[in-house]
């Protein structure tokens, strides 16, 4: 099995590179998902999009657990941004 190739990622500088705009559209789209019975999917597959860009490119959703990781992930950065 060939090893693979580690990217130069930097988490943080990638977070920090987000503009108002990004962190707005972060925050409505955790108003419709978090401690929601029934989520706005298509607001799910942003925040899942942006999780997969900015902080973890090999993450994949297989249950409802990683949606809520990827949910808690975002109100924990908007929380440090103090934007909720």
């Amino acid at each position: 099995m060939p090893k693979r190739k580690m990217v130069d990622f930097d988490i943080n500088k990638n977070l920090e590179s987000l503009d108002p705009l990004q962190r707005l559209d972060i925050k409505e789209a955790i108003i419709k998902t978090h401690g929601k019975m029934f989520p706005c999917g298509k607001s799910i597959e942003y925040l899942t999009q942006l999780f997969k860009e900015n902080v973890e490119p090999n993450f994949k959703i297989s249950c409802g657990r990683c949606k809520r990781r990827v949910i808690n992930f975002w109100k924990q950065r908007l929380e440090n941004w103090q934007m909720f």
